[in-house]
């Protein structure tokens, strides 16, 4: 392992100063991040309708994985900011690492995995993303991601202790916890394109996809399986299992008296439990417009709301550091300082205490699992 004790040869960082406020900051972030996505966690054990959607899935291992962020990474990153230095020692710093790892980069890729499975719900019909999306590959994928990220990690703690992959400098693991592996600007560089790059590409790819398939799909212009269209009829008059267009159709439509000289209106096609044409029917149900906008607010909007506000808060809190750690580090290390880098660590580690903020202001479930498990019992005490 890097020496942490000999000062021969060791190049003396630059000074930090302690920020206390921040420090507190991080602190207050620390508890929001544990009971926050502890409560989300216990939202989707006891309420089993959260459960039943696979994709769902996905946000508890998020949550996982900021649950980890918040217990054993952000109080240690708290102890640092308000000193202005690392004061335990080289197997701490490791310890803090191996988490920071595992927990920021699965939530990177949890994020990634629900921008693909939101491209796949607007740009494939129901039935189909039904299909994709099931159980078994949710839970596959979730795995799957979990074990490579570890896997990855201990590959890296591995080459730490043995020195594989020495530092331009040794460090002074007494005055900053900063991993010499990741002084090896080749391997910083294969975590930033696999941790970082590959992941906001596909994300970006996928969040555009998304937002083109869905204006589609608003107007109306894209085929949602599973309903009936009105534009679309058999010659026996009845209506076929179809998907939502909006082509117009001058053939009568199931509901539709059709008035002609003398003669008698067509008969009634059998009702087959599909909506009825636009207008009002004289029993008061609603119409198939009505409908249809309830389906796409609940099927299509509600996950676009999620989505964006998952990816724009993880843009603004990871994409400093990207900027300066992946771009303008290995052109110019010089050009910022430790502390800079400090700070901008902070605001990425930060993010997991807003994830579940996120949660409850867009998962009406989630809040009415706070509502009436939480804030009752806080009432009553």
């Amino acid at each position: 392992m890097s020496s942490s004790n000999d000062s021969d040869g060791i190049v003396p960082l630059p000074t930090i100063q302690g920020a206390p406020l921040e420090a507190s900051l991080l602190s207050i972030a620390s508890v929001l991040t544990v009971f926050g996505n502890l409560g989300t966690l216990a939202a989707f054990w006891v309420d089993r309708s959260l459960r039943q959607k696979p994709s769902n899935l996905f946000l508890v291992s998020l949550s996982a994985a900021d649950f980890l962020m918040g217990l054993f990474v952000l109080p240690l990153r708290a102890m640092e900011t308000a000193l202005g230095y690392w004061l335990l020692g080289e197997v701490p710093c490791m310890f803090l690492t191996f988490f920071a790892n595992i927990a920021l980069t699965v939530a990177i890729y949890m994020i990634t995995a629900i921008s693909v499975d939101r491209f796949l719900l607007v740009s494939k019909d129901y039935s189909r993303y039904l299909a994709i999306v099931s159980l078994k590959s949710v839970r596959i994928t979730i795995l799957s991601l979990w074990g490579l990220v570890i896997l990855s990690t201990i590959v890296e703690m591995i080459l730490w202790g043995t020195d594989a992959l020495p530092p331009p400098f040794p460090v002074n693991f007494y005055f900053a916890c900063l991993p010499p592996v990741k002084l090896n600007q080749p391997f910083l560089m294969g975590i930033f394109v696999f941790g970082f790059f590959i992941p906001l590409t596909i994300m970006t790819v996928c969040s555009l996809g998304f937002m083109l398939h869905l204006r589609k799909r608003l107007k109306g212009k894209i085929h949602a399986a599973g309903e009936f269209s009105t534009a679309v009829s058999d010659t026996s008059g009845t209506a076929r299992r179809t998907a939502w267009t909006t082509v117009a159709s001058s053939a009568p439509t199931r509901g539709t008296v059709v008035a002609t000289h003398g003669l008698a209106p067509p008969e009634q096609p059998v009702n087959d439990g599909a909506s009825t044409a636009s207008g009002v029917e004289g029993n008061g149900t609603e119409t198939r417009e009505t409908r249809r906008r309830t389906v796409l607010r609940n099927r299509y909007l509600k996950p676009a709301i999620t989505m964006a506000a998952l990816l724009a808060v993880f843009v603004a809190c990871t994409l400093p550091y990207l900027l300066i750690a992946g771009i303008i580090s290995p052109i110019c290390p010089t050009c910022y300082t430790y502390q800079t880098r400090v700070h901008i660590a902070n605001l990425m580690f930060a993010n997991s205490c807003i994830n579940p903020i996120l949660y409850a202001a867009t998962q009406s479930k989630i809040r009415d699992f706070y509502r009436t498990h939480v804030f009752r019992i806080c009432r009553r005490r």
